[in-house]
This record gives structure tokens, C-alpha cells and sequence, in this order.
């Protein structure tokens, strides 16, 4: 899943009611990984909203791209990669 901000900054996010762990692939408004956030667990079933962890990029990101836990090291991702949309994004929202 991606999602889109209208401004470079540190957003945060959280796992609440998600299923499966996730890499999260922050990525800058010049279209380039700013950080990874590997194997963020799914928290367990009926967890209170207030105990569940927050996460956020070291550095500012326009884009947050969410995928499977181990894709990000599978691939090969790194921080500083250049990153392109394709699909149906290919030439929208500048990357």
C-alpha cells in the first residue's frame, strides 16, 4: 500500500488492526528512500489502541510504501535508492 502526503515530514503510523508484519519504505520528496522500517510485528489480537507502538522515519518522507516483512532485504533496498512509480502512477505525484 502506498501513501501519498501532501508534505515532507516525519509522519507516524501504527499496526492497529493490521494482520501480517510489514516493511515500511519511507520514501523523500526527491523520490529516493530515505529510510526502511524492517518486520513491524502486527500487534497481537485486541490490543488496547493506547499500548500499541508508533512508527516513524529517521529522516522526512512524502511517501510511505508499505510491503510484506523481508521484501525490503529481499530486494535489496537501500537507503538513498532512487525509487519510480510505475502502474498506474507511472509520471503522477513526481516520481
Amino acid at each position: 500500500m502506498l501513501f501519498i502526503f501532501q508534505e515532507e515530514r516525519k509522519h507516524t503510523f501504527w499496526m492497529k488492526d493490521m494482520r501480517f508484519p510489514l516493511d515500511m519504505v519511507w520514501i523523500d520528496a526527491s523520490c529516493a528512500v530515505a529510510d526502511i522500517t524492517t518486520g513491524v510485528p502486527s500487534p497481537p489480537p485486541d490490543s488496547n489502541d493506547s499500548v500499541l507502538p508508533t512508527y516513524s522515519p529517521s529522516a522526512p518522507a512524502t511517501y510511505n510504501l508499505e510491503i510484506n516483512a523481508g521484501v525490503a532485504a529481499a530486494s535489496g533496498l537501500k537507503t538513498g535508492d532512487p525509487v519510480t512509480f510505475g502502474g498506474t502512477l507511472t509520471g503522477r505525484f513526481g516520481c
